[in-house]
């Protein structure tokens, strides 16, 4: 209840204000009770302030969704097979399922490659522990099989 604290005592300090600007006697020891146009400003500029925080929590709230949006689709790796909508709106529907399905493809050549090659790691390795297992003559079957 800070934020109700200030706003009260922002509010008095308001009316005090007005007060003796409009020179009216009451202006000075403890605040008197607000009129009904005071009370309907500070409302109105209460509703406005509300009405405020809610947009910016909302805009928050969207820009963490396009960050966890766009994380995921990086980590699944097709982040980057979407165009940008002022690319996409030069092409046609057509176009732009190709030049996607293009991007994609690439993407899945350098995954196939990657798993190629640590397959063809992971079976040297295999190979060698292995002869290595059959060469030691077979020492109960500790080795490196298990790495």
């Amino acid at each position: 209840d800070g934020g109700a604290m200030t706003f009260d005592e922002r509010l008095r300090a308001k009316v005090m204000a007005k007060r003796r600007e409009l020179g009216d006697g009451k202006g000075g020891g403890d605040a008197a009770a607000p009129t009904p146009e005071e009370i309907a400003e500070a409302e109105k500029e209460e509703k406005r302030r509300r009405k405020e925080d809610k947009v910016a929590e909302k805009q928050r709230r969207e820009e963490e969704k396009r960050e966890r949006e766009a994380t995921r689709l990086r980590k699944l790796g097709i982040g980057k097979a979407k165009l940008s909508s002022d690319d996409a709106a030069l092409l046609t529907d057509k176009e732009v399922k190709r030049v996607e399905l293009k991007h994609k493809r690439k993407q899945v050549v350098g995954r196939e490659k990657d798993m190629l090659a640590k397959l063809a790691k992971f079976q040297t390795n295999l190979k060698e522990a292995h002869v290595k297992n059959t060469a030691g003559g077979g020492e109960g079957g500790e080795g490196e099989e298990g790495e």
